[in-house]
């Protein structure tokens, strides 16, 4: 059995290394390099990163998602493309996208529910 410390496995963390310059619990990337928000980025992430806007740009992905399927159908049907499976890819992954906003929009509308009885 290794006789390892606390301290001497913290060292060796790639967390604590030197090219950390801010040490904090936020998480920045995959590589688990560690960023805490400035205040001006926490303020700016708080204006662009609302609920509102969040569902907002989710609504507008799953309907350009549709749009986009759509038009991969029509130009099946004129015979433009042959290739059967990407559209079958494009209306699957409309689809999956549409269930989802679905889920969330029916969890919304519980949650409020649940809300309003109070």
């Amino acid at each position: 059995m290794n006789d390892m410390s606390f301290e001497d496995i913290t060292n060796l963390s790639p967390l604590n290394s030197s090219k950390s310059r801010r040490p904090s619990i936020f998480i920045k990337d995959a590589n688990l390099r560690i960023h805490a928000p400035t205040p001006k980025e926490a303020f700016d992430l708080e204006k662009t990163h609302t609920f509102k806007n969040v569902l907002s740009n989710y609504l507008t992905e799953v309907n350009t998602l549709q749009h986009d399927a759509d038009a991969q159908i029509q130009r099946l049907v004129a015979g433009e493309t042959e290739n059967l499976h990407e559209v079958m890819l494009a209306m699957d992954e409309a689809q999956t996208t549409f269930s989802l906003m679905m889920e969330i929009r029916n969890s919304l509308v519980d949650s409020y529910k649940e809300i309003t009885r109070g």
